[in-house]
């Protein structure tokens, strides 16, 4: 997603709704390119068209929220995957910013063991190289179930 689109995506989540002729002046650019950022947006989940406006999803939607202040939620996730050495235990809790967080050290490709109550964070993390242990069970990625027992005890070294 470009800073155009994140400024748009900002834009409808704070309003609920915004015309196309709004996002264009507030951007800066045509009403035809506002068009085709927001049918990326609709493809991407992060919003919804309607005649002549996009439209905010529902709030409680984890990608919505994900996006709402994205710039500073992802800056914090930066700063807290640098903290976490490969390797390492972490507890991750449920919430947009800590999905950001496990989307960041999934990039990072860190070697790293997970735990989480979040079902959302596990199947976000279901291609990276690390350990997932959802709380109830071990995520098994290539089945997409929970398992279980431990063969270790888990000692995490940071909580998140």
């Amino acid at each position: 997603m470009n800073s155009r689109q994140q400024t748009i995506l900002q834009m409808v989540i704070d309003q609920g709704q915004v015309s196309v002729t709004d996002l264009a002046k507030a951007t800066g650019v045509s009403e035809v390119t506002i068009r085709q950022d927001l049918n990326t947006l609709e493809k991407l989940s992060y919003l919804r068209r309607a005649h002549g406006f996009a439209v905010s999803l529902d709030s409680d939607d984890v990608e919505t929220r994900m996006m709402s202040n994205y710039t500073l939620k992802r800056e914090l996730a930066e700063f807290a995957a640098s903290l976490v050495q490969p390797g390492e235990t972490i507890f991750i809790e449920n919430g947009s910013s800590n999905a950001l967080l496990a989307r960041t050290l999934g990039e990072q490709k860190k070697n790293v063991t997970i735990i989480t109550v979040s079902s959302y964070i596990a199947h976000l993390l279901k291609d990276a190289p690390c350990e997932v242990i959802l709380l109830g069970g071990v995520y098994q990625k290539k089945k997409r179930k929970y398992g279980w027992p431990f063969d270790t005890p888990v000692h995490p070294t940071g909580a998140f």
